[in-house]
């Protein structure tokens, strides 16, 4: 008879043991389905360091670029091609370049026509691999290009009419019974933040809590729902009463409450309803970048506290969830760790003082966690600052991009305020920001469901040039013979072999753009009355209308002021003291040809100083060939077009030569040189300054020659024989020096010296030897300078710091 007391307690004892393994086993798999998921899907970070925050037309965009894996920020080895394109407010690609990658880094330049409209842009950044995955994943910034030369400034952000107020529930849902945290945010129509106060109401209009939001129109209460009630918000804007009704709370369900405050652990309570209350097992995880750094597991009570080290979390934002016993999420929500391990730079100037066209040099040296050298790369820009004035609160920066908003949905107002700031107060605001505009990376469902997505978008080592091979009645060609070859720069020769449905593909080929290529195809039996179809690397539609509703009221009088000063007085040094004058400019006697409509001829179709027709051209080789005998005063010399009124030489460089524009963008020579004469519909010929001067400095010297292609040809697919053709594929962009002038005691410069960006510098390397000294010449403008440098290292961590000097 005492056996059976005995033989209960056994049973309950392997029950115990049983549940315990399978709470083990439950957050094993949470962990594993974790760590398979996120080796499948790796996920990059893009953040570009500009040379200053906003432009003018005529000027020149230096950026560099940071590709990082997304789980710890390390430099990434997943692409080397990232796109970098400029969006205007109509969603229409302005600019887009491929920028070759080199361990995730790389650098490139955006040159801006002097007669471009001023307006509202976006620069989006990405890698093709990125476009499996949402949008809010690329690179985004917003900026603004001024016209000197337009009549009125870029307008301030228009007067709000309306404002719109948002709850958020700390653990997503307010539950009957259980006190919550609820945090607010007020934004107006421009997507800013809307300081407010106001308070709560029941059903029966009682006040029962009031509330107040910070600058940014953040901010939280506490409210534990009662059966039945129905609570709404109330506020006043624009001296009218408003009111948003708070969501139903639920009968049951768990609520999370996360104290961030502790700079060494956050505190955890969960509170549960009394009809999930049972002996099964929770389990709480938190990850970060799709790695799990905290998991453990719990019983399920009215209560339930814990703390997790902030120590064994990396910094920036990590997603706490809590998991049921069938890994199904029940609650989560966002936090951002501070483990105070940025990188530390120090810049140090020889002397405090400068005066004009002086030169200086800057030693930099960079430190990591325990004092550790920091060797990595790094970029530097030095920039007037009484001429670009910018509140640093609202720069995108390295620390703000990579560790918080990168992570987070939609448009983070001033996102540097949060590491410029390390106060109590700050860190509130942050955890705010946390709360109301938190976004997840991936599903929970996805994640244990642990099926393969296919993903559409390649990973590219390089460029990649696919198409297809067929008969002339449209049946693939197997196992034919493809070759790729370029006869141009670094030329090369390969061959490949099409698949079952005629698609050959050269993947990771590396190429600078107007670079021509030819592709020859055979089939098996060496026969070539073959047809060659390539495919399109068509870029992602863009949808910029959020984004540019943030105009930020920039202070850019002085900028604007001085970039027309800068070109009115290089022009009147340059051009025989003839003052700049930018306007329309009728030219008397233009024939009207076919076609010019199309042109993209910033004075206008048809203004320029000789109009060449595509009968004009059709009995010569190439554009070249007519340029040079049939136009007075040209010649060509090393691979590109002079005119020898300019061969005396206006530039610092040497003489210019002239640029030529293909449909509304600069291109190379050699670019011009492979086109068809078929497919040119009109060239413009411009030499005289007041119509080659609304092109800027990049044309205003040399000459510029605007060519129109026939309606989709401007990067055309020639075939000159049966299995034969030639094309021009976009390529890297060619990486541009930064001119910085130097200044010798002994030789009197008259140029005036009005630039805005002194020093860009997109390839510091920093060493075992901490050792780096930067030189450069000061402007002729006055006042503070501003340095700023940016950067990671190999192990991920990232770092900014700012110097400011004065020249006098």
């Amino acid at each position: 008879m005492k056996i059976k007391p005995i033989l209960i307690s056994f049973f309950v004892f392997f029950l115990a043991i049983q549940t315990f393994v399978s709470a083990q086993d439950q957050t094993v798999k949470i962990v594993e389905s974790l760590q398979k998921f996120s080796a499948d899907r790796p996920q990059e970070k893009v953040h570009l360091h500009f040379d200053k925050p906003y432009y003018a037309a005529g000027d020149t965009i230096w950026f560099k670029a940071y590709v990082v894996n997304a789980k710890l920020n390390m430099p990434s080895n997943i692409s080397k091609t990232l796109n970098v394109t400029v969006v205007n407010d109509k969603d229409s690609v302005l600019f887009q370049q491929k920028i070759q990658l080199n361990a995730g880094l790389g650098n490139g330049h955006v040159a801006i026509p002097i007669g471009l409209k001023k307006g509202n842009f976006v620069v989006y950044a990405f890698t093709n691999w990125m476009r499996n995955f949402d949008q809010e994943l690329y690179f985004k910034k917003p900026i603004i290009i001024e016209n000197p030369f337009e009549q009125n400034t870029i307008t301030n952000v228009k007067k709000p009419s309306n404002i719109q107020f948002s709850i958020f529930p700390e653990s997503g849902d307010l539950v009957m019974g259980i006190r919550s945290k609820v945090a607010f945010k007020c934004i107006d129509e421009n997507g800013l933040g809307k300081k407010v106060k106001g308070y709560i109401i029941n059903k029966s209009n009682e006040k029962i809590i009031e509330f107040e939001s910070n600058q940014f129109g953040m901010g939280v209460f506490a409210l534990a729902p009662s059966m039945g009630e129905v609570y709404t918000a109330v506020y006043e804007f624009n001296g009218l009463k408003k009111e948003t009704v708070l969501p139903q709370a639920k009968d049951q369900g768990f609520v999370m409450l996360i104290n961030t405050a502790d700079s060494t652990k956050f505190s955890v309570r969960i509170s549960v309803s009394p009809q999930f209350i049972d002996n099964k097992e929770l389990i709480l995880v938190a990850q970060s970048g799709g790695e799990v750094y905290y998991a453990s597991k719990f019983t399920a009570k009215q209560i339930i506290q814990t703390t997790i080290a902030k120590n064994l979390l990396p910094t920036g934002v990590t997603q706490i969830t809590l998991f049921n016993s069938s890994n199904q999420p029940l609650v989560e929500r966002l936090v951002f760790n501070d483990n105070n391990d940025n990188l530390k730079i120090s810049i140090i100037a020889d002397k405090k003082e400068y005066n004009k066209r002086e030169r200086i040099d800057l030693k930099i040296n960079i430190l990591g966690v325990n004092e550790v050298v920091a060797m990595g790369s790094y970029s530097v820009s030095v920039t007037d600052e009484t001429k670009v004035p910018y509140k640093e609160d609202d720069e995108v920066s390295i620390l703000s991009n990579l560790l918080l908003t990168s992570d987070l949905k939609g448009y983070v107002e001033k996102p540097n305020y949060y590491f410029n700031h390390t106060n109590t107060e700050a860190s509130k605001n942050l955890d705010y920001l946390m709360l109301t505009q938190g976004w997840r990376r991936f599903k929970w469902s996805d994640v244990m469901s642990n099926t393969s997505l296919p993903l559409a978008y390649k990973v590219e080592k390089g460029i990649d040039i696919s198409g297809s091979v067929t008969t002339n009645s449209g049946l693939p060609i197997v196992n034919g013979k493809v070759l790729l070859f370029s006869g141009k720069g670094a030329s090369f020769t390969t061959d490949t072999i099409t698949n079952s449905n005629g698609i050959f593909s050269f993947d990771g080929i590396g190429f600078t753009d107007s670079t021509t290529f030819g592709l020859q195809a055979r089939n098996a039996s060496e026969k070539k009355n073959v047809k060659i179809k390539l495919n399109e690397n068509k870029l992602p539609s863009f949808k910029s209308g959020e984004l540019l509703k943030h105009k930020i009221d920039y202070e850019m009088d002085n900028y604007v002021l001085n970039s027309k000063n800068q070109y009115q007085q290089l022009f009147y040094s340059y051009n025989n003291n003839k003052e700049l004058q930018l306007k329309q400019v009728e030219i008397k006697g233009v024939k009207k040809v076919p076609g010019i409509e199309n042109s993209t001829n910033l004075n206008g179709p048809g203004n320029a100083d000789k109009v060449i027709s595509a009968e004009m051209l059709s009995a010569s080789f190439s554009l070249f060939d007519y340029l040079k005998n049939y136009i007075n005063g040209i010649v060509e010399m090393n691979d590109s077009i002079y005119f020898t009124r300019n061969m005396g030489g206006i530039s610092s460089e040497g003489p210019a030569p002239v640029q030529f524009v293909l449909n509304g963008t600069f291109v190379t020579p050699d670019f011009i040189r492979e086109m068809n004469v078929d497919d040119i519909q009109t060239v413009e010929v411009l030499r005289s300054a007041a119509l080659t001067s609304i092109y800027g400095l990049s044309g205003g010297f040399g000459g510029v020659i605007i060519v129109t292609a026939k309606q989709g040809k401007a990067r055309a697919v020639n075939q000159y024989a049966p299995g034969i053709i030639t094309f021009m594929p976009k390529g890297y962009d060619v990486v541009k020096e930064f001119y910085s002038p130097k200044y010798l005691p002994a030789i009197n410069n008259p140029k005036p010296d009005l630039r805005s960006t002194i020093y860009w510098n997109p390839n510091v390397i920093i060493d075992k030897d901490n050792k780096k000294t930067l030189n450069y010449f000061n402007a002729d403008g006055l006042g503070t300078y501003k340095v700023v440098v940016e950067g990671i290292n190999a192990d991920g961590k990232v770092g900014r710091s700012i110097f400011n000097y004065t020249v006098k």
